[in-house]
Parts: C-alpha cells; structure tokens; sequence
C-alpha cells in the first residue's frame, strides 16, 4: 500500500507535469486546462467511490478466512477498515473474531475491544480476549470478573482469576484455592506463595499435588 502511495503520487505529479507542458505548447486555452483539471478530478473522486466497497468486502473476506497478517508492519487504520473490524467481533466466526482482535492490537487499538467480549460463547475467544486484556487494568473488564470467575468452564475461570489475581482479596483467593479445576486451584496457591499467605515449602507441595493427581 505504501509503496503504491508513493508511486502513484510522485508518478502522478510527472505525468501531469508532462500533460501540462504539453498542453501550453499545443496552445490550449488556460479556461481548457481548468476544465480538464475539473473533469479528471470528478473521475478520480468517481473511481475512489467505487473502490472503497469492494476493498472493505476484501478487507471481510480475507478477515473471515483468517488471510490477514495480524502481526506485520501495518499503516494507520482508516475509519471505514476500523468500522469493519469492530462488527467483526460479534461475528459467528471464531477465527474471524480473533483476528479482529489480533488486528486490533497490531494497531494500538486493543482499548477500543468492549469489555463484554468476555461474554462471548466461545471460550476460545474469551481466553484470546483475556491475553489481550493482560496488563490493561481496564476499569470495565474488572466489574465483569467476579461473574467469570464463577463460570461453568474451567479455563475461563482460571484465565479470569490470573488476570485479576494481583488484585484479588486473600478469602476469594483461599476460596479458589479449593476449586475443583487443578487449573484454578494452581493460580489461586502461586499467588497465595507470592503474597506470602502459604509457606513456599507448603506452597509446593500443594502444586505437586495438584500435579500428581
């Protein structure tokens, strides 16, 4: 894209450049080349309106079949790229969602991802969404913690209390430090260590353990 820019801009100026000198040599009127200059800026502005459709369902199609690099040098989004990849997030699509996602961060815009992704039904998209979320501190997704770390999966439940375990209360952590998901159980004892609420020597042998069973 930017390579194009580049070409088409510089290329653009020689050309009418040339077409200039060789208009004032042929005599043409000054009132002719203004006209003209009108003309070709009507049929650019025609042409630039009848590709933005088709590149935005291009931008959709290669986001639905995953073809997009998420982790290349990218340009700044324009406006209507942005548009496409915020509805992309409710799509039906897993791999779809998570592109959005992946784009989104690639472009410093991951602030811009609603907090009730969360609520996605699938769980493969809330845990995407949690490592995008990792580090934020973001106010919204904090209020929506205390219900996902009583979901009905195991890994939602664990990625929910990861996120929020630097900041999470000693009883809440005691409590899912008893959960039935060795996963759950694991993050809740490695910040209980930390915080230094368990011994390190009992701490691990809780994890072997949880390991061993």
């Amino acid at each position: 894209k930017g390579f194009f820019e580049a070409i088409g801009q510089r290329g653009g100026q020689g050309l009418a450049s040339v077409l200039l000198l060789g208009a004032t040599r042929a005599g043409l009127h000054p009132s002719g080349i203004g006209v003209a200059l009108i003309g070709l800026a009507l049929a650019w502005l025609a042409t630039s309106g009848s590709i933005k459709p088709h590149y935005l369902e291009l931008f959709r199609r290669n986001l639905r079949e995953g073809a997009l690099e998420t982790h290349a040098e990218v340009p700044d989004l324009d406006l209507h790229s942005l548009e496409v990849l915020i509805s992309a997030l409710s799509a039906h699509n897993d791999h779809e969602v998570t592109g959005a996602l992946d784009l989104l961060a690639s472009y410093g815009k991951a602030n811009l991802v609603p907090a009730l992704i969360l609520y996605h039904p699938s769980a493969d998209v809330v845990l995407h969404a949690f490592s995008l979320f990792s580090g934020s501190g973001r106010p919204d997704v904090d209020r929506l913690i205390g219900r996902l770390i009583d979901h009905d999966d195991e890994r939602i439940r664990a990625a929910a209390l990861r996120y929020s375990a630097s900041r999470a209360k000693l009883p809440l952590l005691e409590a899912m430090s008893r959960d039935p998901s060795p996963r759950v159980r694991t993050t809740a004892v490695v910040e209980l260590i930390r915080r230094g609420a368990i011994d390190e020597g009992k701490g691990g042998v809780v994890l072997r353990t949880i390991i061993e069973a």
